[in-house]
Protein backbone atom coordinates (compact mmCIF):
# COMPACT_ATOMS: atom_id res chain seq x y z
CA UNK A 1 0.00 0.00 0.00
CA UNK A 2 1.33 3.37 -0.78
CA UNK A 3 0.00 5.19 1.85
CA UNK A 4 -2.92 6.87 -0.10
CA UNK A 5 -6.53 5.95 0.88
CA UNK A 6 -8.65 2.62 -0.19
CA UNK A 7 -12.08 2.49 -1.15
CA UNK A 8 -14.36 0.21 0.81
CA UNK A 9 -17.52 -0.91 -0.29
CA UNK A 10 -20.03 -3.31 1.41
CA UNK A 11 -23.76 -3.93 1.95
CA UNK A 12 -25.57 -3.06 5.24
CA UNK A 13 -26.08 -6.83 4.91
CA UNK A 14 -22.59 -8.21 4.97
CA UNK A 15 -22.37 -6.25 8.37
CA UNK A 16 -25.10 -8.25 9.55
CA UNK A 17 -27.84 -5.68 9.47
CA UNK A 18 -30.60 -7.31 7.98
CA UNK A 19 -33.71 -5.21 9.34
CA UNK A 20 -35.80 -4.56 6.29
CA UNK A 21 -37.19 -1.04 7.12
CA UNK A 22 -33.49 -0.07 7.09
CA UNK A 23 -31.29 2.44 8.72
CA UNK A 24 -30.34 5.97 9.37
CA UNK A 25 -26.59 5.58 8.60
CA UNK A 26 -24.05 8.08 9.67
CA UNK A 27 -20.29 8.34 9.47
CA UNK A 28 -19.17 9.45 12.57
CA UNK A 29 -15.55 10.88 12.17
CA UNK A 30 -17.00 12.77 8.24
CA UNK A 31 -19.83 13.80 9.89
CA UNK A 32 -21.87 12.37 6.98
CA UNK A 33 -25.72 11.41 7.03
CA UNK A 34 -26.08 8.89 4.42
CA UNK A 35 -29.86 8.93 5.30
CA UNK A 36 -32.11 6.04 5.55
CA UNK A 37 -30.15 2.78 3.61
CA UNK A 38 -31.54 -0.59 3.22
CA UNK A 39 -29.60 -3.69 4.13
CA UNK A 40 -29.29 -4.43 0.13
CA UNK A 41 -27.57 -1.04 -0.28
CA UNK A 42 -24.28 -0.98 -1.25
CA UNK A 43 -21.87 1.89 0.77
CA UNK A 44 -18.54 2.93 -0.24
CA UNK A 45 -16.08 4.80 1.80
CA UNK A 46 -12.57 5.80 2.29
CA UNK A 47 -9.89 4.06 4.46
CA UNK A 48 -6.75 5.28 5.66
CA UNK A 49 -3.50 2.71 5.44
CA UNK A 50 -3.82 3.13 9.28
CA UNK A 51 -7.30 4.55 9.67
CA UNK A 52 -10.65 3.26 10.73
CA UNK A 53 -14.21 4.15 9.40
CA UNK A 54 -17.06 4.37 12.21
CA UNK A 55 -20.54 3.87 11.20
CA UNK A 56 -23.76 4.81 13.30
CA UNK A 57 -26.73 2.72 11.77
CA UNK A 58 -29.94 2.92 13.77
CA UNK A 59 -32.98 1.11 13.42
CA UNK A 60 -34.81 3.27 10.96
CA UNK A 61 -38.33 2.49 13.19
CA UNK A 62 -40.88 5.15 11.56
CA UNK A 63 -44.39 3.79 10.80
CA UNK A 64 -43.38 0.88 12.62
CA UNK A 65 -46.38 0.24 14.55
CA UNK A 66 -48.39 1.11 11.32
CA UNK A 67 -47.56 -2.20 9.49
CA UNK A 68 -46.83 -5.64 9.44
CA UNK A 69 -43.28 -5.42 10.16
CA UNK A 70 -43.53 -5.05 14.07
CA UNK A 71 -44.40 -8.74 13.68
CA UNK A 72 -42.20 -9.99 11.17
CA UNK A 73 -38.86 -8.51 13.02
CA UNK A 74 -38.55 -7.16 16.38
CA UNK A 75 -34.42 -5.56 17.70
CA UNK A 76 -34.61 -7.96 20.80
CA UNK A 77 -35.21 -11.19 18.32
CA UNK A 78 -32.51 -10.28 16.48
CA UNK A 79 -30.13 -9.60 19.31
CA UNK A 80 -30.89 -13.23 20.77
CA UNK A 81 -29.96 -14.67 17.49
CA UNK A 82 -26.56 -12.61 17.04
CA UNK A 83 -25.41 -13.64 20.84
CA UNK A 84 -27.23 -17.14 20.07
CA UNK A 85 -24.89 -17.68 16.71
CA UNK A 86 -21.42 -16.27 18.65
CA UNK A 87 -22.03 -19.51 21.29
CA UNK A 88 -21.80 -21.59 18.37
Amino acid sequence: MNGTPSDVSVTLKELGLQYPGGYNVEDLYEDVNYGILTPQTKIKVKVNPSGVVILRCDLHLEDIFSTNQFSQFTPSNQLFKVRQNSFK
